[in-house]
């Protein structure tokens, strides 16, 4: 599937999502713009890198809405199917959010720039409690490797994201 990311102004974004059958999905104001990436772009990379198999993405990409995408027509089948995978997928769409918030500021703490690395100080000590609130195998995702992969992979997003002009959409594929 196509995940569109549209900088809808400075302060806000929407997402379409293009599946291979079905209507497009859309999320026309999505919570949670930061200048450097929307968090649901945070989102896409955590599950996608950690393979968060039934994140907010991996439920859209199974048929789902993740109860936060919504089409034109709202048939009963596809609501059903979005309510079994989304009971389904509480524990990964769990992971996914204490991952998008350690991904971020792992990241943030990375970086050449001095206020993003103070911005990471002020995550810091959240980032610690949620990977100590982790089970070994979850904590053990975060390894120097996967790490080095998922900063690379924000880095190069960031720089298109904030290359976007507003009107003007990233699309990634999941």
């Amino acid at each position: 599937m196509r995940v569109q990311f549209y900088k809808t102004d400075e302060r806000r974004y929407g997402i379409v999502i293009v599946r291979d059958r079905g209507e497009p999905l859309r999320m026309p104001t999505a919570p949670g713009n930061d200048p450097l990436m929307p968090h649901d772009l945070q989102h896409f990379i955590a599950e996608q890198e950690l393979g968060i198999e039934f994140g907010v993405f991996g439920q859209v990409a199974a048929g789902g809405s993740a109860g936060t995408f919504h089409g034109e027509t709202r048939d009963g089948k596809t609501k059903r199917r979005s309510h079994r995978l989304m009971r389904a997928g509480r524990g990964d769409s769990a992971r996914s959010e204490r991952a998008t918030y350690v991904c971020m500021f792992n990241w943030l703490a990375a970086s050449a720039n001095p206020a993003l690395r103070h911005r990471a100080a002020e995550m810091a000590d959240t980032a610690t409690s949620m990977l100590a609130a982790m089970d070994a195998s979850e904590r053990r995702s975060f390894d120097t490797q996967t790490v080095a992969r998922i900063n690379a992979r924000m880095d190069a997003l960031s720089r298109q994201w904030t290359a976007t002009r507003i009107g003007d959409c990233l699309e990634l594929q999941w």
